[in-house]
């Protein structure tokens, strides 16, 4: 597209021109105001009639060579149709251009063509900076997805190391950064290199021994560049860093307002936020500074390179004789010429070494690798019985371990629960269930396959969890709930909801199952945020049910209805539950008994409390006074549904 603008301008310098010279010719010129009748027609060059005398020697006389035109017209016509095209171009020709003495014929028709150029150019200039800055954001997007698409691939171990600001601040700011390389590579790179190229070529042409000596000149000047380029590239990956502190801060602040107000600590907040972008701010103008930098130096380089070739040329031509004078003009006119496409390629590398600073943050991103992968040979998994066993499981986040030598073992459809002091590590094995890591020692298995040797998506297409952060996406409740299955019908999600004691609650909502929860679930009290990820987590239908603190953010009778609900849907359906309330497993199957990321303890909730020296016993009697609460014996010895 530059390039077709490039010749839109010439042919309209080239209309002007015509234009301007008709004028002279057609319209100044003394023969202009002669009438058509009073011109003299022009002089015949005299001839005689008479035949020249033949040769009578006898001899052959050779035919007339053609010129060139003469043999070119007479193979173009050879080609069936050519003559009669041409003829009818000439007619049109003929038709619209005007005689010689039609003044106003001839501005009109020069005045239409030149506004034909004219559109022509306004067209391809609109064609050239549309379709430049789709692409570019094509490109933008395409790269920002991708992005995405490889985070969410990630471990939970990369979620728990990084801020989520500084994520924030790569997906927008570092891929924005891009733009300015985009627009080097599709609009500047182009442009202006083929004006240099040109410019070098006509110097070469016009003298190699300057041409050689300029080259030589120009070195210092790459030096130079490339030394502030690299300052440039680094203070600006610091600049973007510093960026991310910002939008970290950001995401903090907001997140936590409601801290921030109960605590009235609004100042405090917006203190911290200002030396955070104190620090962005001094880093950004030692950005500022690399670049001016660069590109003062270059200017100075540059005028001081052209005076010493001035005087070399004009050395040359007055003193050695070594160029003339209109090889020196033509040299000297290049150098001209490429001074602003030199200068808007320097200024554009340095845009982009900025740019690439947000470039390589990017591709940090981009390199690292998932933890969790199904193997090259992963193997479906279409049905589910439930049977899971643990067979010397071991995990550790970097080299603090977690989980040691935990051995389980499972039966479809049973309920076990987990307890144990805060950090025991009972959290983590629900990940591992779910394979949102993999055990770093010992194996899983499911139906007595290895997890890691059937494909991920199929063992979660079984698994439904429920954590104790009852969190819920910014839009309906009808979309939250279809999180757990897309293609669950009305009356499937109406009836989970009923099973979760939620249904009514949604109903009395103004839009009922189409009302938007706001961020994170705002608009809902904590009990019902938790009922309707109960009911998400039921809608699934799984064979495994993992419920982490499922019903700690419940009020006491909102924790009965949904205990009854749970304990009538878990039936059928292996269930591990994660629970400090130890009143709401008592009727779990098996209890294990967790400390130090060890299974210390097993068995039912009368075995275990009948041990005066058991874990189990003493934090239960921490939670009930003392004593065995009365309902909880009931309980226990009421039959399973």
């Amino acid at each position: 597209m530059a390039s077709l603008a490039t010749l839109g301008n010439g042919v309209l310098n080239q209309g002007r021109s015509l234009f301007a010279g008709l004028v002279v010719d057609k319209v100044l010129s003394p023969e202009a105001d002669t009438p058509p009748a009073e011109r003299q027609p022009p002089v015949a060059a005299p001839h005689d009639a008479t035949p020249p005398p033949a040769d009578r020697s006898g001899a052959k006389t050779e035919p007339a060579k053609r010129s060139e035109p003469e043999l070119r017209t007479a193979l173009l016509d050879r080609i069936p149709g050519f003559a009669a095209a041409r003829d009818r171009v000439r007619a049109w020709l003929a038709r619209i251009t005007p005689a010689d003495g039609d003044v106003w014929g001839w501005a009109v028709l020069i005045s239409v063509l030149l506004g034909i150029v004219a559109a022509l150019l306004g067209i391809t200039g609109w064609l050239r900076e549309y379709l430049q800055a789709k692409l570019v954001q094509r490109v933008l997007i395409d790269i920002r997805v991708h992005v995405m698409q490889h985070l969410l691939q990630l471990g939970f171990r990369f979620f728990h190391t990084r801020r989520i600001g500084d994520l924030y601040s790569r997906l927008t700011n570092d891929i924005n950064e891009v733009n300015r390389a985009l627009n080097f590579l599709f609009r500047d790179l182009f442009q202006a290199s083929t004006q240099l190229l040109s410019g070098i070529a006509i110097c070469v042409w016009a003298s190699p021994e300057l041409s050689l000596v300029s080259l030589v000149l120009v070195m210092p000047i790459l030096v130079v560049l490339q030394v502030f380029a690299r300052k440039v590239r680094k203070r600006a990956r610091s600049r973007q860093h510093s960026f991310g502190e910002v939008t970290d801060a950001m995401q903090q602040m907001l997140s936590g307002i409601r801290i921030v107000k109960a605590f009235h600590a609004e100042q405090h907040e917006v203190e911290r936020f200002r030396r955070v972008n104190e620090s962005f701010f001094r880093r950004a103008v030692r950005v500022v500074a690399a670049k001016a930098g660069a590109r003062a130096f270059t200017d100075v380089l540059n005028h001081a390179v052209v005076a010493v070739l001035i005087l070399g040329g004009v050395w040359a031509f007055h003193v050695a004789h070594a160029i003339e004078k209109q090889w020196l003009v033509v040299f000297l006119s290049s150098l001209a010429i490429m001074y602003q496409p030199a200068k808007k390629l320097v200024g554009s590398y340095n845009n982009v070494m900025e740019a690439l600073a947000g470039v390589e943050r990017v591709r940090e991103l981009l390199a690292v690798e998932p933890e969790v992968v199904d193997a090259p040979d992963a193997e479906p998994l279409p049905t589910l019985e439930g049977h899971v066993r643990l067979r010397h499981v071991g995990f550790a986040y970097d080299t603090q371990p977690v989980l040691r030598d935990i051995h389980m073992e499972v039966q479809p459809g049973e309920v076990v629960a987990l307890v144990g002091p805060s950090g025991a590590g009972k959290s983590t094995l629900i990940d591992l269930l779910a394979r949102l890591y993999d055990p770093t020692e010992g194996v899983i298995e499911y139906d007595g396959r290895d997890i890691r040797t059937v494909r991920r998506a199929d063992l979660l297409a079984h698994i439904a969890m429920v954590t104790q952060d009852p969190f819920l996406f910014n839009t309906t409740i009808l979309e939250n709930l279809r999180y757990g299955r897309r293609d669950a019908s009305m009356e499937e999600i109406v009836a989970a909801c009923k099973a979760a004691f939620i249904h009514d609650v949604i109903a009395s909502l103004p839009g009922g199952y189409e009302a938007v929860v706001g961020e994170r679930g705002v608009t809902l009290s904590g009990g019902q945020r938790q009922r309707i990820t109960i009911a998400r987590a039921l809608l699934r239908n799984p064979r495994v049910l993992l419920l982490d603190e499922a019903t700690s953010a419940l009020d006491s009778e909102s924790e009965q209805l949904v205990q009854r609900s749970l304990e009538t849907l878990m039936r059928g359906r292996t269930t591990f539950v994660v629970a400090h309330r130890l009143s709401t497993i008592v009727g779990a199957d098996r209890i294990y008994v967790f400390s130090e990321g060890r299974i210390v303890e097993e068995g039912t909730h009368a075995a275990l409390l009948a041990n005066p020296d058991s874990l189990y016993r003493r934090l239960y009697l921490l939670q009930t006074d003392g004593e065995p609460r009365p309902e909880d014996d009931r309980r226990l010895a009421a039959p399973r549904p």
